[in-house]
């Protein structure tokens, strides 16, 4: 069976969020330079500009960001 050139990238980009996820639990979340550099490197490598590394980068993050705050939602302790 065949895999769509669409379903591979949604594989691939819920991979990468996973990944992400793990790699900011480790680390904390970077400062802005760090950000910042890490996506410099990434646009010299694959060419892609870094100004849609950027926005890409803002949209994933938010992503994360709503999905943790849904998961806190359903946090309790009872009294």
């Amino acid at each position: 069976m065949a895999i769509s050139k669409e379903r591979k990238a949604e594989i691939a980009y819920a991979v990468l969020k996973r990944e992400k996820i793990r790699d900011f639990q480790i680390r904390g979340l970077a400062d802005a330079n760090n950000v910042k550099k890490e996506i410099g490197q990434l646009a010299q490598e694959t060419g892609i500009p870094k100004e849609e590394l950027l926005e890409f980068a803002k949209e994933f993050m938010a992503e994360i960001l709503r999905e943790t705050e849904e998961k806190l939602q359903k946090i309790s302790f009872s009294k």
